[in-house]
């Protein structure tokens, strides 16, 4: 899993590192009652900010039993590799003005990994839940999403263990739905939907000085 942050109150970390905590305890309670051997998830932070290094102190001092918690700084030809490696994006970012969307999220998408991100109404025009995504409204909804999340890949990966080669990922018919996303790159959408307009903007602008 991977979040890009900016470390900012805007993006409110602490309630991924409180789901943190919640999520441990609740996959505690399913390896014992439902017996399943929980695997141990690599969560990538990516990014620079004010609260880092208050929120990496608190993962130091933190004995996570199912997370390995790591922060790193990408330059601009790997962060699209890193995204393309992880099964899933989370993504923190809130909108004050509801109407901007995360480039985050089209980072994620173009890279087809699916998104786990917070609700706020314009944050529909990307994230489609049960498509290429979750969407999230607090704490609890986050604990909940990631805990089934894991759930359902450790059952998956245990699978594969014991020669069940069928077992796949949960968010794996997520990924596939984005190839069209992701071949839908920037020239494309240049071209589809704003090239014809320019022009002919161009071509007025310049048969009006010639009159």
């Amino acid at each position: 899993m991977i979040s890009s942050t900016s470390w900012t109150p805007d993006e409110d970390f602490g309630m991924l590192f409180n789901s943190f905590l919640r999520i441990e305890k609740k996959l505690d309670e399913i390896s014992e009652k439902e017996n399943i051997n929980i695997k141990k998830i690599l969560f990538i932070i990516t990014g620079r900010g004010p609260q880092k290094e208050l929120y990496m102190n608190k993962i130091k001092e933190t004995n996570f039993k199912y997370f390995n918690i790591k922060s790193i700084w990408l330059n601009s030809d790997d962060y699209p590799k890193i995204l393309g490696s992880a099964d899933l994006g989370v993504c923190l970012h809130y909108s004050s003005s509801g109407f901007d969307l995360p480039m985050k999220v089209v980072d994620m998408f173009a890279a087809q990994l699916p998104v786990c991100a917070v609700y706020y109404p314009t944050i529909k025009e990307l994230v489609e839940e049960n498509k290429n995504g979750f969407l999230f409204n607090d704490e609890n909804d986050l604990t909940d999403l990631l805990t089934n999340i894991i759930k359902e890949y450790s059952k998956n990966e245990n699978k594969k263990e014991d020669g069940d080669n069928n077992s796949h990922k949960l968010v794996y018919e997520f990924s596939q739905n984005l190839k069209e996303f992701a071949d839908y790159d920037w020239v494309t959408q240049w071209n589809d939907k704003v090239k014809d307009t320019i022009l002919s903007i161009v071509l007025r602008d310049k048969n009006n000085k010639i009159k």
